[in-house]
């Protein structure tokens, strides 16, 4: 196993800890039946409000039952192993491979990018 793929899987574990801990909060749940309506009549509400990046992708997912949390916290998990393992590859391609591999090692421990990975798919044109 190389040391990307650790780092990987580090900032996979990382984000994935206690995902469900924390109680249901009013906008998750605004954005999960927006999901809902998007996968059920095919009309994405959000679009005015520049929030329609979540329910978008997990509409894919057809968050139909009790289960529309998990999948609601599991898509800013896997946008942030795709933000580290693009830090990855920016921290190689402009400084080499120890460059990359601290860059993603620090936005894979950075409990801040943790949130600012949820805040980019709800807001993304912030």
């Amino acid at each position: 196993m190389t040391l990307s793929t650790a780092i990987l899987l580090i900032a996979f574990a990382f984000r994935i800890c206690r995902l469900l801990v924390m109680p249901l909060y009013i906008d998750e749940a605004t954005h999960i039946m927006w999901s809902y309506d998007a996968a059920k009549d095919n009309i994405l509400i959000g679009i005015g409000d520049n929030k329609f990046l979540f329910p978008a992708i997990l509409a894919l997912f057809n968050p139909y039952g009790p289960e529309s949390p998990f999948l609601g916290r599991m898509v800013s998990v896997f946008a942030g192993v795709v933000t580290v393992s693009a830090c990855l590859t920016l921290g190689r391609m402009l400084g080499g491979k120890r460059i990359g591999l601290l860059a993603g090692l620090l936005s894979a421990l950075a409990p801040m990018l943790v949130f600012l990975d949820r805040q980019a798919l709800i807001d993304p044109l912030l």
